[in-house]
């Protein structure tokens, strides 16, 4: 099961951060979307990165739809609270 994803990052995050970062590293998919996010790029680089899946370790929970509304309707519900 071998995918492959094309995605760009930050050179300094790539050279420093990448599988170190306790928060991870951005990819993103253009170059543009990494421009308009990262302000620094002009002093840092832009890298081209290939990620490779090799194994998913844990799947997904698939939701039904009634499930997804239930969470949906809990959600809203705290974030009401919330603003009291």
């Amino acid at each position: 099961m071998t995918e492959v994803r094309v995605g760009y990052m930050c050179k300094v995050d790539y050279d420093w951060e990448l599988g170190e970062a306790l928060g991870g590293s951005v990819v993103y998919p253009s170059i543009k979307d990494l421009q308009r996010k990262e302000k620094a790029h002009d002093h840092c680089g832009i890298v081209k990165v290939k990620v490779t899946l090799e194994e998913v370790v844990k799947k997904e929970k698939r939701y039904t739809k009634k499930e997804i509304d239930k969470l949906k309707k809990q959600t809203q519900k705290e974030s009401n609270n919330g603003k009291g």
